[in-house]
């Protein structure tokens, strides 16, 4: 619904509804008439475990999560929101009584523990927002409940044999890729986008990508990392 007031437009979600933000067609606009109607979905019994779970999914905590995280997220707050609908937001209280019921559900994914694990983070998170900011839940009733998954990563690790031969064969240009990847331990998404203005006398500082640009990652430039500038067009400016 749009109201005018002068040379002003203002929007609204629906007719007595709450008001949109932002411009339409942008980001923000989009999210605030997203809010709006989880919002209105929520359940009129705010006593209810799905009722948390909507007010998570409504809130800036889940809506300032990557794009990413927010489209494999989801589908697991519609089946936690399905799974616990008949419980009461105070029954994760009783952690005697509603860890055995976690584990239960955990228990129909037991297949394939990654995707288990997931699950559990997202309800971990749902119960973390329970505690605050809403002050609802005393305690995280997921703490305590051990991972599934528990995969050897060592097999994929690179050694420094391993990079050896890869230097030995590859490009100049790939290989120094490689190398500012393995002195960096940055992820590939924030490594196409790191720049010079990244780049200051002691460290790189850049907003990362999975934290959807809300935290920096900070990497001393240790001899390695130096030496690995100095070896790429114009990298004497770090060093």
């Amino acid at each position: 619904m749009t109201t005018r007031r002068g040379e002003g437009a203002y929007y609204y979600a629906w007719r007595g509804g709450p008001r949109l933000e932002g411009k339409p067609g942008s980001v923000e606009f989009l999210q605030s008439y997203q809010r709006a109607w989880e919002s209105r979905k929520a359940p009129k019994d705010t006593r209810s475990f799905q009722s948390l779970v909507i007010a998570y999914k409504a809130s800036q905590d889940y809506q300032a999560l990557a794009d990413t995280t927010k489209r494999n997220w989801g589908p697991w707050l519609d089946k936690i929101a399905t799974y616990f609908a008949r419980l009461q937001i105070e029954h994760f209280n009783n952690l005697e009584r509603i860890r055995p019921a976690i584990r239960r559900w955990r228990g129909d994914f037991a297949e394939t523990p990654r995707a288990a694990d997931m699950g559990m983070q997202v309800l971990s998170r749902v119960l973390a927002y329970g505690i605050d900011p809403l002050g609802v839940l005393n305690q995280n009733a997921c703490e305590g409940i051990k991972r599934l998954y528990a995969g050897d990563r060592a097999e994929i690790i690179w050694t420094g044999v391993d990079l050896a031969q890869f230097h030995a064969k590859s490009s100049p240009e790939v290989s120094w890729v490689v190398e500012l990847a393995a002195q960096t331990g940055l992820r590939r998404g924030d490594l196409l986008k790191l720049a010079w203005t990244h780049v200051g006398e002691d460290a790189i500082v850049m907003k990362t990508g999975k934290s959807g640009q809300r935290r920096e990652a900070v990497v001393p430039l240790h001899g390695g990392l130096r030496a690995c500038w100095r070896r790429s067009r114009g990298g004497r400016r770090s060093s």
